[in-house]
């Protein structure tokens, strides 16, 4: 028999007899003016209201108890356990389930960044073979984990949650669980001993770098301190190395004592920029090698840093290098395909300049990392145009178009001639790779215009699709979906002169041939270089695209686009067909370029070109066609169409600009000796770069179990900056981006944090409003880097005890090292609790009415008894009368006797009818015709008719008076019912 309450502070108690005695006290005086059996009352009254406090203040429960239980195991799968580790783990759960009740129930959730019910309970569920986790196991979320095996449990069965697990979590906090879990009653055991230990208990030897800690900003070849925290959970010894940038700064050998060591080295930077320092160890024991090295970045402030991006073959001009130096500006160059492909390999440069290259060159990664350094941490960009830049270049949709000033469509197609293209394709070796040409044919008929022409001929030199105008686009595709069978030849002569003679005849302003085929023709290859040749003397330029192709047949096909005057492609894949394929449309049919000499006209006066004396300025010889965005600020135009030649807006947090003629010796050649010319350059370039004003404020970021903790102190001269707007501006290693709202959380002090749950590197842009009473005054804003080198799952190789024994603590549970226990360390379990003190409080609340009324209308014991008695009498007498009332409801005496008077009444009013009358008079009722039918019934012959009765002997003398006294006595009862 257990007992049916359960008090949560049953200490409480303890107090009652003090409480009572103080009642008995105070009534002494508060109640000596009344009756003394008033008196009694009331204090027995407010004895039993402080009763009912008390017990209700102790936390009082009705108890439901089972016998049987409920087990889930927690079985954690994140990186941090390590296979063998695993296995125990598997091993204690396997031998517990050996050891359960026929009654009970098991069930299994496995965890890693997040929760996954593996088995849900049930009591046939008594071995467990293995598991197949299905959640990623990256970070550990002990939280998720608890609150999912609490939703599974059944209602009627006591409940146990054992977690096997070290108990380092990185997602969420375990402990906000404790109170659900003892509010509905979850005791919470631990399979020990923890999984981080090793076979026999020991701790297993590992050495992780925590952190690389450098200061934020540093000045130019100014010395500071690097610092590297190493944690180790042996005495061992260990070399270190650092580098910079990915270029070794040292390498030592030391010795590290167990748990953190802090390695401090002084450093100096000689180069201005963003700088990233990797920092590695190598220790003599250890067990995870996915630790052993992390990230630092600083900012070491100098003279401002260009990158230049410009083709290989291509070189800066000397008179902008000179600029460059004369505005102590240093100037890097790079291929398009160095262009760093992520915000923080950006982060060293003040501004980047693009300088004839094409979209497809730089890439998409290295574009959407260039527009949001220009937006989210203000970066320059500039395009300086060419023959491959701007539209021509296939910018046009790219995020380096969303951050320039100028949109690279026109205005006005009807200014971009009219293209007669031929796509001359041949069947290659493989036979899939032809269904990708057409579909990339699909997409260079989608971007034609109606003016212009397209045709396709096979190498059965049949044109599949005839010379004719892009009115139809949906027509015209239909048709490229049936091209097969298009001819593999040995020699390409014939279907390149057909091409060509069918594209001169359309007369169109621009003429062209892309040949597309795997290049493996082995006749005469000379002849077909001189046929091409003279392709192009007919003012016919030639494309090539090589796919599929060896070595050899590469090399045929870009001989034959360089001898057509047209570009040659490789597509290494089929994917690669429709971008080169746009890219040469683009480039050829298009010609957004104005080829002609033409005079820079200055619309207005502008702090970048008003110093410049545009007079003496010589002509330039061509330059892009582009489109000025609303808002952007254009004071340099082409004056016969009025297209812009340099704008300049601001993008974000960054400066943008575009300049549509060149930089080289072809359309700036007249450029190039004018004085202005560097000047020019120099102010634009000065303009782009990157505000390196000092914030008014200064910002840290670090992680922290899982989490980013940025913080910033806000100050100036006065002190404190109190209810200051800031912002933050966070890139993570996906290049996702996402806004932190920074709370103040002391004077001047302000904090967030963000998720940090992907390894990498984050750069943290924080931005400071300026301030409303100079609203001229420019907004200011401080960079930071903060890299996640690993997951968090290997920085920490301890068990969390603390947290693992909290849980415990609180439940009721205990660490169990012999797992056949799990099951049968208590016969009788607690499954449902309903607290007892809102009723006993409310119970209290009318006994202190109670209490009043006794008092203030002078009750006694006895008048409460009496009127208790009384008022059950009377209940009883209202209940016995409603009884009665009932019962005359469903009496039918009365009614009978009402009907017998009637027949009474009715036999003395007619002689009785004789049965041989009755008879007579029914058969032979309608024996003649009646009003209301002609049928005639026959005469039925009557029944013999019976003797009269006798006539009824006299009364006796005596019986007439007691017959009508009763008589008498029957009408009066009746009468009184009625």
């Amino acid at each position: 028999m257990h007992f049916p309450f359960a008090f949560d502070r049953p200490l409480v108690f303890l107090l009652l007899p003090v409480l009572l005695a103080a009642v008995w006290w105070a009534a002494r005086r508060s109640l000596a003016g009344l009756h003394p059996a008033t008196e009694m009352l009331a204090l027995a009254v407010r004895m039993v209201v402080v009763t009912l406090l008390t017990i209700a203040l102790s936390g009082v429960h009705l108890v439901k108890h089972s016998d049987k239980l409920t087990t889930i195991f927690l079985v954690d799968v994140s990186k941090s356990i390590r296979p063998d580790q695993r296995a125990r783990g598997l091993d204690f759960v396997r031998k517990a389930l050996a050891s359960k009740h026929r009654a009970d129930q098991a069930g299994v959730v496995v965890f890693g960044r997040t929760p996954s019910v593996e088995a849900r309970p049930s009591d046939n569920f008594d071995q467990l073979d293995s598991i197949h986790p299905s959640v990623a196991g990256d970070a550990t979320d002990l939280q998720g984990a608890l609150r999912v095996a609490s939703s599974t449990f059944p209602a009627d069965a006591g409940r146990k949650i054992v977690i096997v697990s070290d108990g380092n979590e990185n997602v969420g906090d375990a402990a906000a669980e404790i109170e659900a879990l003892r509010r509905d009653g979850v005791r919470v055991d631990i399979a020990a001993p923890p999984l981080a230990l090793g076979q026999n208990g020991e701790t297993a030897a590992e050495a992780l770098v925590e952190g690389v800690n450098t200061p934020a900003r540093v000045r130019k070849a100014a010395p500071f301190p690097v610092r590297i925290v190493v944690s180790s959970t042996v005495a061992q010894t260990a070399t270190v190395a650092l580098q910079r940038d990915g270029q070794p700064v040292l390498r030592t050998k030391v010795h590290l004592r167990a748990g953190k060591n802090a390695l401090s080295f002084q450093e100096k930077v000689d180069q201005p920029g963003f700088h990233r320092y990797d920092a590695q160890i190598e220790p003599a024991a250890d067990s995870v090698a996915e630790n052993n090295h992390a990230y630092g970045f600083v900012t070491v402030q100098g003279r401002p840093h260009i990158l230049y991006v410009a083709a290989n073959d291509r070189h800066v001009a000397p008179t902008l290098q000179q600029a460059m130096a004369a505005q102590n500006i240093q100037l890097d160059t790079v291929a398009p395909t160095a262009v760093p492909t992520t915000v923080a390999g950006l982060a060293p440069y003040d501004a980047v300049v693009l300088s004839d290259v094409a979209a497809d060159e730089v890439g998409s990664p290295a574009m959407v990392a260039m527009e949001e350094s220009v937006r989210d941490f203000g970066m320059g960009l500039g395009m300086i145009g060419g023959t491959t830049s701007y539209g021509a270049g296939g910018y046009e949709g790219t995020p380096v178009e969303t951050a320039l000033p100028v949109r690279m469509d026109v205005k006005d197609r009807k200014r971009i001639p009219p293209a007669a293209i031929a796509l001359v394709i041949e069947d290659l070796e493989e036979e899939t790779t032809i269904n990708w040409s057409i579909e990339a044919a699909k997409g260079v008929v989608d971007a034609m215009e109606p003016q212009d022409q397209l045709g396709v001929i096979d190498c059965n030199n049949v044109w599949r699709i005839p010379m004719q105008h892009v009115t139809d686009r949906v027509a015209i595709k239909n048709q490229m979906s049936d091209l097969t069978g298009m001819n593999d030849p040995p020699n390409y002569d014939l279907y390149l002169q057909s091409a060509a003679g069918v594209v001169k005849s359309t007369g169109a302003p621009i003429q062209h041939l892309i040949f597309f085929g795997d290049g493996d023709a082995t006749e005469d290859t000379n002849a077909t270089a001189l046929v091409v040749k003279n392709i192009r003397k007919m003012g016919i330029t030639v494309s090539t695209i090589a796919s599929g192709a060896d070595p050899g047949g590469i090399q045929f096909m870009k001989d034959l686009a360089t001898v057509g005057g047209g570009k040659a492609y490789v597509a290494e894949q089929a994917s690669d067909l429709p971008r080169l394929l746009l890219k040469d449309q683009q480039t050829v049919s298009k010609q957004l370029i104005i080829e002609k000499p033409f005079l820079a006209r200055e619309d207005f006066t502008d702090d970048i070109t008003a110093s410049l004396n545009w007079a003496s300025a010589p002509p330039l010889l061509g330059y892009d066609i582009a489109t000025a965005k609303p808002g952007a600020i254009v004071p340099l135009t082409a004056p016969e169409h009025n297209d812009p030649l340099f704008a300049h807006w601001r993008y974000g947090l960054g400066r943008t600009f575009a300049f549509t003629s060149d930089d080289q010796a072809h359309w700036a050649a007249p450029w190039l000796p004018w004085a202005g010319y560097p000047q020019f350059w120099a102010h634009a370039l000065r303009w782009s770069l990157r505000s390196n004003t000092d914030a008014d404020f200064a910002a840290n970021v670090e992680n922290a179990n899982g989490k980013g903790r940025l913080s910033v102190d806000a100050l100036n001269s006065g002190g404190f900056v109190n209810n200051a707007k800031l912002t933050a501006r966070v890139v993570s290693p996906d290049q996702t981006i996402r806004e932190v709202e920074l709370s103040q959380t002391g004077p001047g002090h302000y904090e967030s944090t963000f998720d940090t749950d992907q390894t990498g590197a984050y750069m943290v842009n924080v931005q400071r409003a300026p301030d409303p009473a100079k609203p001229n005054a420019p907004s200011s804003s401080q960079s930071l880097g903060l890299v996640v080198p690993y997951s968090p799952e290997y920085r920490t190789v301890t068990p969390n005890l603390p947290l693992l024994t909290r849980l415990t603590d609180a439940t009721g549970g205990r660490f169990q090292t012999d797992p056949t226990r799990i099951f049968r360390d208590a016969p009788i379990w607690e499954v449902g609790r309903m607290e007892l003190a809102p009723l006993l409080l409310t119970l209290a609340a009318l006994l202190f009415l109670f209490d009043v009324a006794v008092r203030r209308l002078g009750l006694r014991a006895s008048q409460i008894r009496e009127a208790a008695v009384q008022g059950v009498e009377a209940a009883e007498a209202k209940a016995e009368s409603v009884k009665k009332e009932r019962a005359k409801r469903r009496d039918p005496a009365p009614q009978m006797a009402r009907l017998l008077n009637r027949k009474a009444e009715t036999r003395t009013a007619a002689p009785p009818e004789s049965p041989g009358d009755t008879t007579d008079r029914l058969l032979n009722r309608r024996a003649a015709p009646t009003r209301d039918t002609d049928e005639a019934f026959p005469r039925v012959a009557s029944l013999r008719t019976p003797p009269p009765p006798k006539p009824p002997a006299a009364p006796k003398p005596g019986d007439s008076d007691y017959t009508n006294r009763l008589l008498d006595a029957k009408r009066r009862a009746r009468e009184k019912d009625e």
